[in-house]
Formats: structure tokens, C-alpha cells, sequence
């Protein structure tokens, strides 16, 4: 590997320097002109409240991380913090030090963040809806005392507007045959999801309603009450 970093590829020293930092700032400028993280900075920065923002990937809360450091203090948490570090960002969000969590889906369960903030952003849109419903219940939760608010951010882009409108009717079809306590069960996982969405695929047939009517029991109706 190192003979091969060090050859003689044809080009002279200085040129192929130039080359190496021209391929640097044309892979640095995407970031600096992504919209969505554009976005969720300006908001951000117009919200006098706490607010949780999770993203896909690890590199996108970097970059949005970049963002924000210059304004209102932040909290981070991903897979790449020990135990501890994790503790220790989620404190700082609880007690008031930072007034933002960037948090990538290993914030998405288990935090109790309801005496703490009310809103929830998204900066990416995830392949299975549950995680988003995972994602809101952070906030969402026994003792919030406020109106919740769910943001998700798309972009006006074919891929990502045909992942919503994918998912959303495939929620709808499943709610509207089942209803919405079984509608949860019947969500496949997120590789089901991506292939489907690649290959155009049918992700869920909507079964079809039972053919007799289902009774429910009252005969402990009295002792429940």
C-alpha cells in the first residue's frame, strides 16, 4: 500500500498535489451548501425551547454538529461514545447546559426527555415508520406537560419524496383493513423496506378482512370497572 501511495503515476509532484486539494474542496463544498442542514440550523436558531434532532448517519450529525457549535450549546450522542460520555451528554441536555440533543437512533429508545423538550426533528427520513414513531416517543411520554411537535425534513428530491409518499401509503392501506393497534405488528423491517423501495416491489399486501365479524367479551366488563 505504501509503494502504491508513493509511485510514479505520470504526474509531476506539484501537479498532482494541486489535483489532491482541488478533490478535497470540490468533496468539502456538498456540505457546506446541503439545504437540509441549512435548514435545521436556521429553525434551530429561531427556537427559544430545548429541541432533539436525530439524523441517519454519524456523518450527518457531524456536519450538522459543525453548524450549530457557533450558536446555542449542543449535546451529542451516537454509537461512537462510551457508556459514560452517553450519560454524561444526556445530563448536560437534562440539566439545562445544552439546548440542543443531535442524537443519531441510539438516542431513539429508552431516553425519558418529556421535562426536558416537547420538540422533535428529523433530518432524515428513516426506511421503517416505527422508528419514527420511537424517535417522537422520547418526547411524547407520561408527564409531558405540552403539545408535542414532530418535524420531518425532506427534501424536494425524487428519492426522498418517494420514500414518503411510499411509506405513508402503505401505513394507510395496513390502518385502514386493521386498524391502528394491529397496524404496528404488520411494519416490516427496515432491509424489507429498502429492497422494496429499489426494486419496486409489493412490500405489503393488505389482508383481507375477516369474514365474520369479531365479538368482543363482556363478561368481565363489571370487574374492570
Amino acid at each position: 500500500d505504501r509503494e502504491s501511495l508513493t509511485g510514479d503515476i505520470g504526474f509531476r509532484s506539484a501537479t498532482e498535489r494541486s489535483w489532491l486539494r482541488r478533490l478535497r474542496l470540490l468533496a468539502e463544498a456538498p456540505e457546506r451548501c446541503e439545504s437540509k442542514v441549512s435548514y435545521v440550523t436556521a429553525l434551530i436558531a429561531r427556537a427559544r425551547e430545548p429541541v432533539v434532532v436525530f439524523t441517519e448517519f454519524r456523518h450527518s450529525l457531524e456536519a450538522l454538529h459543525r453548524r450549530l457549535q457557533a450558536g446555542r450549546p449542543v449535546a451529542v450522542l451516537h454509537g461512537g461514545l462510551t457508556p459514560h460520555e452517553r450519560r454524561q451528554q444526556i445530563d448536560r441536555f437534562l440539566a439545562g447546559d445544552a439546548a440542543v440533543l443531535l442524537a443519531t437512533d441510539v438516542g431513539g429508545q429508552g431516553l425519558n426527555l418529556q421535562d426536558r423538550a416537547r420538540w422533535v426533528i428529523n433530518l432524515e427520513l428513516p426506511w421503517n415508520p416505527l422508528r419514527l414513531e420511537q424517535r417522537c416517543g422520547r418526547v411524547d411520554r407520561i408527564g409531558q406537560s405540552q403539545p408535542v411537535h414532530f418535524t420531518v425534513i425532506v427534501a424536494r428530491h425524487d428519492f426522498e419524496t418517494g420514500v414518503l409518499a411510499r411509506l405513508a401509503r402503505r401505513m394507510l392501506a395496513v390502518r385502514r383493513t386493521l386498524g391502528d393497534d394491529l397496524a404496528g405488528r404488520l411494519i416490516p423491517d427496515a432491509t424489507a423496506v429498502g429492497a422494496a423501495l429499489y426494486e419496486d416491489a409489493v412490500l405489503v399486501e393488505p389482508p383481507r378482512a375477516a369474514a365474520t365479524p369479531v365479538c368482543l367479551s363482556r363478561v368481565w366488563a363489571r370487574p374492570a370497572r
